[in-house]
């Protein structure tokens, strides 16, 4: 009968220590469990966050006028398309800030040319002043200024303004409608480019 309760003793020892090892594997299951549920969900926390972050940071710049920061999302869900649609903000914005700043531009020349033409009455005086400072805004550096003489028979363009321009005896200052480039011009009411320039045209020269 001791033998007997040894053997009962031993075994209940082993039943003992396998439920502490049990208990502590499960503990350590569940430990690990909850660690990867944390790191899990701060990949994911960090993968959503860091997006929206990106596009908070750039509407508040684009709010402040600042246009050099892009967004560089490639998600295909909602954040891409957020971000697609504060990209396509970003080109309206600068469309309407080269637009408006376009516009300030022309009122401010529009403004000068009026102060400077003010106290000229002689038509040849003022044209020779409005295109010297038209040269000057536009930046070209060559001009000529014809006006439209209306006739009984015939209507003719007549020099009375220029800009860096050289008299030639070849070159005749009045031009019906229609004819040369300046008559061209006029009676088809829109400007002519030329891009293979013969070398009889005018030439640009310095005094150097």
């Amino acid at each position: 009968e001791p033998k007997y309760h040894n053997i009962k003793k031993t075994l209940h020892n082993l039943i003992l220590d396998s439920h502490a090892q049990a208990v502590q594997t499960l503990f350590i299951l569940v430990f690990l469990s909850v660690l990867l549920s944390l790191l899990l969900s701060w990949f994911i926390m960090r993968a959503i966050l860091k997006p929206i972050r990106q596009l908070r940071e750039s509407a508040v710049r684009y709010g402040e006028g600042d246009m050099d920061i892009s967004i560089d999302i490639a998600s295909k869900d909602e954040i891409g398309a957020l971000g697609k649609s504060l990209t396509q903000m970003k080109s309206n914005l600068q469309d309407l800030a080269n637009e408006n700043e376009k516009q300030v531009w022309v009122k401010t020349q529009v403004a000068n040319m009026t102060n400077i033409s003010q106290g000229i009455h002689n038509l040849r005086e003022l044209l020779q002043t409005v295109i010297k400072e038209l040269s000057s805004m536009l930046q070209v550096g060559h001009a000529a200024f014809y006006y439209l003489e209306r006739g009984e028979k015939e209507s003719r363009l007549s020099l009375l303004g220029s800009y860096a321009y050289s008299e030639r005896k070849s070159l005749s200052h009045q031009f019906k409608l229609g004819e040369g480039l300046v008559g061209q011009c006029a009676q088809e009411k829109e400007p002519i480019l030329i891009t293979d320039i013969p070398d009889t045209y005018i030439q640009i020269t310095s005094g150097l």
